[in-house]
């Protein structure tokens, strides 16, 4: 019997009594949870001592086997032989409790997702001035009454030129909405259909101009969004008008554009 198979031998006779290990160890015992040891046959305790705590078994499945030549096999938790706690962990022999797990380390915080960054200032151009995402350009692009067809008076053209070449200043604008806008007169629908005109118009005249359609969209927002009152001549004339506004930046949506959205 070698040291192995000694060692697994003496605690189990430990457990059965000492004349258990007087004669060869021949029966095959297996030991699962919850389960303990039985007596050995015709092993009387000793006069006037406490009979031997049977062996306990540990809060895992464990196996046992005897015989002879044959080692013990303990892989379960913690047991109790011969009145000692013990740890069944390897192929026999017994070792100490095994340290405890470290904890587990806490997630890393996710880090906040970026605020998207603002285009740089805008290139102005002629008579424009560049109000956030707006594209103001002193005066107003002229239409036929009730048409779509562009007037060329001088400051159609002035207006328009200015607009081209603010587009080729700041080739980071690369969507640029036109908005058309009319007076609460005649129906919705109509104003709807008549301001998506005028813009599709105006987007046309820059396409043949040099600019890259790909660079223009267009809306027509009839009545929804008047300046002030429509309750004048003056007024209305106000209210009847086509806006410039920088709907894209490199390709990301400008403020306007997510304001649009909300």
């Amino acid at each position: 019997m070698n040291r192995t198979n000694f060692i697994a031998a003496f605690t189990v006779c430990a457990a059965l009594g000492a004349a258990a290990c007087q004669r060869p160890l021949t029966a095959r015992t297996t030991l699962t949870q919850g389960d303990v040891a039985p007596a050995a046959s015709g092993a009387p305790a000793a006069s006037g001592a406490p009979a031997a705590a049977p062996a306990a078994m540990g809060d895992r499945n464990t196996s046992t086997t005897l015989g002879d030549g044959t080692s013990g096999m303990y892989t379960g938790g913690m047991g109790t032989y011969g009145g000692k706690a013990t740890w069944g962990t390897g192929r026999g022999g017994l070792t100490s409790a095994p340290a405890a797990a470290a904890p587990a380390a806490a997630p890393a915080a996710t880090a906040a997702a970026p605020a998207p960054a603002k285009h740089p200032p805008l290139k102005a151009a002629g008579k424009a001035q560049i109000d956030g995402d707006d594209i103001k350009i002193p005066g107003k692009v002229h239409f036929d009454t009730n048409k779509a067809s562009i007037k060329e008076d001088k400051e159609t053209k002035e207006i328009l030129n200015t607009l081209v070449e603010v587009l080729k200043e700041n080739p980071g604008i690369t969507k640029l909405r036109i908005e058309g806008h009319t007076d609460d007169k005649g129906e919705s629908a109509y104003n709807h259909k008549l301001s998506q005109s005028r813009a599709d118009a105006v987007a046309e005249w820059l396409g043949k101009h040099g600019v890259d359609k790909a660079r223009i969209a267009t809306i027509g927002l009839g009545e929804e969004k008047p300046l002030g009152p429509n309750d004048t001549e003056d007024h209305r004339e106000n209210n009847r008008r086509t806006e410039f506004k920088v709907w894209e930046y490199e390709g990301q949506p400008t403020d306007a554009a997510k304001a649009a959205t909300k």
